[in-house]
C-alpha cells in the first residue's frame, strides 16, 4: 500500500488514507525520483489491475518485488544508493517492465480435473474414502454409487 500511495503522489494523484509510519530514508524513495511518469502510471495501473485480479496481498507483493528491481537497477547504475553494497543483474526489471508475475499455482482448477474435496473448515481434505450411497437413476428408481467422503 505504501508503494501504491508512493506512486500516486508523484503522479500527483491524492494517496489514500494511510497509518502514519517511521520517516522513510532517502534510499527507500530514491528509486521513485528517478522513475519517468510513464513508468509510474505503468506502476499504478499494475498495481490496481494486479489488486483487482489477485487481491491486495498478492498486489502487495508484486508491488515489494518490483520495487526490490528498480531499487538494484538504480544501484548497480550508480544513481542510488545501495543497501547491501551490490546488486545482482539477473533480478533486475527492464527499464518500464512492470509485467505481472507468473503465478505457479493457479487458483482454478485446470479444466477436467475433479473439483479439490473440503473438509468441514474449507481446507482439502487429508483422508478421503468412498462409501455407498443411494442416488437416483433415470427414470426415479434409486441406485447405489461409490462417493467419495471427507473422514478428517
Amino acid at each position: 500500500m505504501a508503494l501504491l500511495a508512493l506512486a500516486l503522489k508523484a503522479c500527483g494523484q491524492a494517496a489514500p488514507a494511510q497509518p502514519p509510519q517511521s520517516v522513510q530514508s532517502a534510499q527507500s524513495q530514491c528509486w521513485l525520483e528517478h522513475l519517468s511518469d510513464a513508468e509510474r502510471r505503468e506502476l499504478v495501473l499494475g498495481y490496481a489491475r494486479m489488486q483487482e485480479r489477485e487481491g491486495k496481498a498478492m498486489a502487495d507483493a508484486w508491488a515489494q518485488g518490483v520495487r526490490s528491481g528498480y531499487e538494484e537497477r538504480f544501484a548497480a547504475e550508480g544513481v542510488c544508493p545501495s543497501a547491501e553494497g551490490g546488486a545482482s543483474s539477473d533480478s533486475i526489471p527492464s527499464r518500464g517492465s512492470t509485467q505481472l508475475p507468473e503465478r505457479e499455482a493457479s487458483r482454478a482448477p485446470e479444466a477436467g480435473a475433479a473439483p479439490q474435496l473440503l473438509n468441514r473448515y474449507g481446507k482439502p481434505c487429508k483422508r478421503i474414502e468412498l462409501e455407498n450411497q443411494n442416488v437416483p437413476n433415470i427414470g426415479g428408481a434409486m441406485g447405489w454409487a461409490l462417493v467419495q467422503v471427507c473422514k478428517d
